[in-house]
């Protein structure tokens, strides 16, 4: 096994923050707070990062 160099041409896609309330909603957790980047920055258009974070609901 040698150290070559290795590529792939897989793309990653991500969900707009919408559409995570949508599935999150239809599983039972809800988004009860959302950052736009690890030091807790408010979430916005051209953020680095969608943070959600999901609680359970209650039954």
């Amino acid at each position: 096994m040698g150290s070559a160099p290795r590529h792939s041409d897989s793309t990653l896609r991500f969900l707009g923050a919408d559409r995570l309330d949508v599935l999150l909603a239809g599983t039972g957790p809800a988004v009860a707070e959302r950052y736009g980047d690890r030091a807790g920055g408010p979430p916005g258009e051209g953020g680095p990062e969608i943070i959600a974070v999901a609680r359970r609901t209650p039954a």
